[in-house]
């Protein structure tokens, strides 16, 4: 890596596949792009994936610093409502671990938690990863001489790089969609109100109303907000189509990235996942 030219990796890290974007330059622009496949190991779900990592780094041998965003199959989030009994960050955090124990049962022995910053009186985001597979991603990044110089969460990272959309008076259901999964939030009045993971399948264009009509009733909030946000790394630049019954009132509205040199969100959505990852200019 040359002083003159810094670059930096950003990696999607799933358990099916890794997506690698490589940032160069002071005002940082794509210079590769790469699908690195995982073949599953014995063990821990993300064991395929730390062993990828490994070997993804060695290929861009020459860049010593990578921004990691984890698939929502490693980083399963929460919302921890605000309570007034808790005296200090300790006693939140162990009720956050708690939380986690009573959704997951002993998987959740060893998970690493981490609460979200927020204002006194308004619930948090609480998510969790596993310490070992934190430990086998520096094992990798430290075989090959490599700088992790941040690790998010795949919902955190979506929310950070469309935060000036969630201002104090924006209500909607978010929906987050990666391989076999998605993330469902609700915010109402610019705060979360509730956050859940489902299982889906390939149908789950077709299921969303269905499912997010579900999310209404488990969350207990008010019907008449019936729209939502939706981003997919396989759409395109165009509103996909959703599938919905004659008596469906959700109202559906993509969410997708802005093209930029190297980029076309028509041609290369699948690589949004690892866009987030773009460091800060350098000054």
């Amino acid at each position: 890596m040359s002083l003159l030219s810094p670059e930096s990796l950003g990696v999607f890290v799933s358990p099916t596949e890794l997506v690698a974007v490589l940032w160069r330059g002071f005002r940082p622009q794509i210079a590769a792009k790469r699908i690195w496949p995982v073949a599953p190991l014995p063990g821990s779900v993300w064991a395929g994936a730390a062993h990828a990592f490994g070997d993804l780094l060695a290929e861009f041998s020459s860049c010593k610093r990578v921004r990691v965003v984890l698939s929502s199959h490693f980083t399963p989030c929460q919302l921890l409502p605000w309570r007034d009994d808790v005296n200090d960050a300790q006693e939140e955090l162990a009720l956050a671990r708690l939380a986690f124990s009573q959704t997951y049962g002993d998987l959740a022995t060893g998970w690493q938690v981490e609460l979200s910053d927020a204002a006194p009186g308004i619930p948090k985001v609480a998510a969790a990863v596993d310490a070992d597979l934190l430990a086998a991603l520096a094992h990798g990044a430290a075989a090959n001489k490599t700088r992790i110089d941040s690790i998010q969460p795949y919902f955190a990272a979506a929310v950070n790089h469309w935060r000036k959309r969630f201002h104090r008076g924006f209500s909607s259901w978010l929906v987050l969609h990666e391989e076999g999964r998605l993330c469902l939030g609700l915010i109402e009045h610019g705060q979360w109100r509730w956050l859940r993971h489902v299982r889906v399948g390939a149908d789950w264009q077709v299921r969303l109303p269905d499912l997010l009509d579900n999310e209404v009733m488990l969350a207990g909030v008010d019907t008449a907000l019936a729209k939502a946000l939706v981003f997919s790394p396989n759409f395109s630049s165009r509103q996909p189509d959703f599938s919905r019954s004659a008596d469906a009132v959700w109202d559906f509205a993509s969410l997708s990235l802005d093209a930029r040199l190297n980029f076309s969100p028509v041609t290369d959505s699948h690589f949004g996942l690892a866009l987030w990852t773009r460091p800060n200019a350098a000054h």
